[in-house]
């Protein structure tokens, strides 16, 4: 039995279809989905019997692509209006690299702009530490661990996953923009080296996570 973890910004809206699709053909080998808002530990406590599948994506590459996800209401593919709060942040920051300069303002004002903004835009609230906790976390439960996809090798990692679970070599996942939920290619995804680096800062710990995730990867496809 498996549960598939939707980490936000990392493939996951793909793999989802590629997994209901195998559901609608074999009903009884059906894959457990969660969502963005839960946890690892709660999808482990509430299926103890589950192995847990999901993809992860480069931390400074997740922030932009959740950014812009979010300044677009989640359009085409899907319609969520914006919360107050995530108005205020995009009348604040119409770009990314807005945001990710600003994160080292020298302003308090402004540095209390971004941590809100953070906090209201969706993708990025969600981010490692809440998915996972932590390293020490996920180290603990590494043997309930099935496997873990990288979006950067998303069609490599694709097949594997449909190995693990036995869905059918035939069935595909969406790899069009809309069906597979991509950024738009005219939307503006560069970061300066000051706002990479304000990224990076911020989202340390979701490196720490994120580089232990790509080792037990690695580790788990020694195996395959």
């Amino acid at each position: 039995m498996f549960s598939f973890f939707h980490i936000s910004k990392t493939g996951g809206t793909a793999i989802r279809a590629l997994l209901q699709a195998d559901t609608e053909l074999n009903p009884e080998r059906s894959v457990t989905v969660f969502g963005h808002h839960y946890t690892l530990k709660r999808i482990l406590e509430e299926r103890p019997h589950d192995d847990v599948l999901f993809f992860v994506r480069e931390p400074v590459e997740r922030f932009v692509s959740g950014f812009n996800s979010r300044k677009r209401n989640g359009r085409p593919r899907y319609y969520t209006p914006w919360s107050d709060a995530e108005q205020a942040a995009y009348q604040m920051f119409e770009e990314p690299n807005d945001l990710a300069e600003a994160l080292s303002s020298r302003s308090m004002q402004v540095r209390r702009a971004t941590a809100d903004a953070v906090a209201a835009i969706s993708h990025m609230r969600y981010d490692f530490r809440h998915s996972f906790h932590s390293v020490e976390y996920l180290q603990s439960v590494r043997d309930r661990i099935a496997f873990i996809g990288a979006t950067k090798h998303l069609d490599d990692d694709v097949p594997r996953l449909k190995e693990i679970v036995g869905i059918a070599e035939e069935l595909e996942y969406p790899t069009d923009d809309f069906g597979a939920h991509r950024t738009p290619r005219d939307m503006n995804v560069a970061l300066s080296k000051r706002g990479r680096k304000n990224v990076e800062e911020w989202y340390a710990a979701d490196r720490a996570i994120y580089d232990w995730c790509l080792e037990r990867r690695r580790q788990i496809l020694e195996r395959m």
